[in-house]
């Protein structure tokens, strides 16, 4: 590859903490087996986690929002 990355859109070198923030985030998807997005990994107020993978609908949400922590 040349000065054009993938279809000819320019190339630009990432910053080291938007690096760092690429990494973690695909370890939390790693961890979590979901190597897909989007995914909703969130936290209920009794500690557990919970993960939802694939499009999740507005009624989906709205069932989680109030175990929220």
């Amino acid at each position: 590859m040349g000065p054009q990355g993938p279809v000819g859109l320019p190339q630009a070198k990432a910053l080291p903490q938007t690096v760092h923030a690429l990494k973690v985030s695909m370890a939390v998807l790693q961890s979590t087996h979901s190597m897909g997005v989007p995914a909703i990994l969130y936290e209920r107020k009794n500690g557990t986690t919970g993960l939802m993978a694939g499009m999740v609908s507005r009624g989906e949400l709205l069932t989680i929002i109030p175990n929220l922590k």
